[in-house]
């Protein structure tokens, strides 16, 4: 086997040392040295296609669906961020955490990740 396509296990990105662990900024200056990729990947969580899923429901129901839009934005941002939590801490993607909830699986794959699955594809034949 190829060494250089060998993963250490002090390479692995997911798993935390406190070495690695830098100091918080305390200057609005120092802050901004951090934004960079993952400010764009952030900021992106409620992108475009909120803006044309938003739009076009406005211009078919009107007003009366716009408690949805705000909803699902902010339901949306809330799950990101505790994803993104979530994976910090406990050093795991979101899908073996996914794969770790309790329910029935098929194989040694969980009914959470066929939903995410089901979700992901519905969501390509539901433009219209």
């Amino acid at each position: 086997m190829n060494k250089s396509l060998t993963i250490k296990k002090n390479d692995n990105p997911y798993i935390l040392c406190k070495s690695k662990i830098k100091d918080p900024p305390q200057s609005l200056r120092e802050t901004f040295h951090y934004l960079g990729p993952g400010f764009i990947l952030s900021a992106s969580v409620v992108g475009s296609g909120e803006l044309i899923a938003t739009t076009t429901l406005g211009a078919r129901a009107g007003f009366v669906t716009f408690w949805i839009i705000l909803l699902s934005c902010l339901v949306k941002v809330a799950l990101q961020l505790e994803f993104g939590k979530h994976a910090i801490n406990s050093g795991e993607s979101t899908m073996a955490s996914l794969n770790k909830l309790p329910g029935p699986k098929l194989g040694k794959v969980n009914w959470s990740i066929y939903t995410w699955l089901f979700l992901m594809i519905s969501e390509n034949f539901s433009t219209n």
